[in-house]
């Protein structure tokens, strides 16, 4: 090991043993053990790097872990570089929580497949006290201290009596009451949408019949004769949506400044038992099982009709409530915020959710600024803020933008 703790190339085997203890301690934690994948990239990577092999490359990875034809080009085919980027992820969300007191870290580091294993800092020991100083010599540093501490709550004090005033709580403040008092960090749960991936020479030869001008979503008619090399591959738990990540951002940064303590995690990542542990905000609805889930009892709900996403209420004719569509552009979306009170275990859980990306974002930012919030709380019943809500939102998009949000219809209980 050299003098910054990093584990060099030439390790002792008693090193070497500590870092396969910790690529064990990480394949079973939380954040990787929903994803086998993953697991088998982190092990294949670190056993390489113990062997002192060379560099691992993108193509060697493909062929020799996921089995790929010799033939495999990187240029076509993103799966060594879409799982190294979800194990980067994991590896964060290991060290943020189950990992933070580890004594061993690997990173893997941006562009590079080689891992790296440095050891935790020692703690610097305190040289030993001389017992022959004497009595005066070891009470006056504390009298001095004493004295500093005395002085400086006087200050404080002052200072509180002629600066100090109290802020009326917002209608936000009163929106997120029931977060803030809980003992336990927040958990904000993000949405993973599965999606397809066409490989081999699919992705070349579908975007040949996409016009060179298409600027507008474009649907690739495909023909019986495209059957031989047509070849898509179901990708789960690989990529988030812009909406839903952006978001993510916005509660995570509105907790921080809170001061809540807070962890982000996929939806893949998160056990059912976790969900009564602490108060939890969950990001997306229909990449989102647990959003589904918490809200399927509820006045609104999401449902599937006719292949069409959209929310309902099945106690009210007129609805479901759809997304809107010109020329293939979406101008039109719909959220539903819920916030729910579970009285079993004294959490609270939070959803923000749009049919599309676009709402979930919409109603992320609702309830993350002050003035909107307020401004669309006007026209909500008395006592709202000591009850369950759930608040079903429009919002116009323009130009892949979402506009301000408009309320459409409120259930409270």
């Amino acid at each position: 090991m050299d003098n910054n703790g990093l584990l060099s190339a030439h390790r002792t085997d008693a090193e070497a043993a500590q870092v396969r203890a910790c690529v064990q301690r990480i394949i079973r934690s939380d954040a990787f053990r929903s994803s086998r994948r993953c697991q088998e990239f982190l092990h294949f990577i670190a056993a390489s790097a113990l062997k002192g092999e060379a560099r691992l490359k993108e193509r060697s990875i493909a062929i020799e872990l996921f089995g790929k034809a010799v033939t495999y080009s990187t240029a076509e085919d993103s799966t060594v570089r879409v799982t190294a980027h979800e194990v980067r992820r994991r590896l964060a969300t290991y060290y943020a929580g189950e990992g933070k007191d580890d004594p061993v870290r690997l990173v893997l580091p941006a562009g590079s497949y080689h891992p790296e294993f440095s050891m935790a800092a020692p703690v610097q020991s305190s040289p030993p006290v001389d017992a022959s100083q004497s009595a005066n010599q070891r009470q006056f540093p504390w009298l001095l201290i004493l004295a500093v501490l005395i002085g400086c709550s006087v200050v404080a004090g002052a200072a509180f009596v002629i600066l100090y005033r109290p802020h009326p709580k917002t209608a936000l403040d009163q929106f997120w009451a029931p977060v803030a008092a809980s003992n336990e960090p927040a958990l904000v749960c993000l949405g993973e949408p599965a999606f397809f991936v066409a490989r081999k020479d699919a992705h070349r030869r579908l975007l040949e019949r996409v016009p060179s001008s298409q600027k507008r979503p474009f649907r690739i008619q495909t023909k019986p004769e495209d059957a031989p090399w047509l070849d898509l591959w179901y990708m789960p738990q690989d990529l988030v949506g812009v909406g839903d990540a952006l978001a993510t951002y916005r509660i995570s940064a509105l907790l921080t400044r809170m001061q809540k303590p807070n962890t982000i995690k996929a939806v893949g990542d998160v056990p059912f038992s976790e969900l009564g542990r602490y108060p939890t905000i969950l990001i997306g609805a229909f990449s989102n099982l647990w959003t589904m889930q918490t809200v399927r009892d509820f006045r609104f709900r999401f449902e599937t009709r006719n292949g069409v996403n959209t929310i309902v209420d099945p106690s009210v004719a007129g609805s479901p409530w759809q997304p809107s569509y010109n020329d293939g552009l979406l101008i039109e979306d719909y959220a539903l915020i819920t916030r729910v009170a579970d009285h079993r275990t004294n959490q609270v859980t939070v959803a923000l959710a749009g049919v599309t990306q676009f709402g979930t974002g919409a109603a992320a930012e609702l309830v993350t600024d002050v003035k909107q919030f307020s401004d669309l709380t006007r026209s909500l019943p008395a006592g709202w803020e000591r009850k369950n809500l759930q608040l079903l939102i429009r919002v116009k998009v323009v130009d892949s933008s979402p506009g301000l949000p408009t309320a459409v219809r409120l259930h409270s209980w």
